[in-house]
């Protein structure tokens, strides 16, 4: 029963258009889902993310944070689904393309 519930959930997702990384609360980039490209996300202490879009997925290719729990997250795709790099404040999240983002909440 809980794996019908969970399929439904995850299947009446949008497909997201963008993601939005914020770092500290902070909206730092927003990377289209349907263009592959790269985005590194540093801060002055020498932590660092790098976030890929490929083939209309998002995922955290590099990071030099100490568990690697952002590296090891699935790609993600559908609007809502979101990566964390909570050791560097780092949030990647999807957003559909007819939604605009003007704040991230935690």
């Amino acid at each position: 029963m809980i794996s019908v519930v969970w399929f439904i959930i995850h299947s009446i997702r949008d497909t997201g258009g963008a993601v939005i990384i914020t770092f500290g609360g902070e909206v730092i980039q927003e990377m289209p889902l349907n263009e592959n490209g790269s985005f590194l996300a540093g801060s002055k202490e020498g932590d660092y993310n790098l976030v890929v879009v490929e083939d209309g997925k998002a995922y955290i290719a590099e990071a030099n944070c100490a568990n690697q729990i952002c590296k090891n997250s699935k790609s993600i795709s559908k609007s809502g689904e979101v990566i964390t790099c909570i050791p560097h404040r780092l949030v990647v999240t999807v957003v559909s393309p007819e939604k605009e983002v003007d704040a991230v909440a935690y």
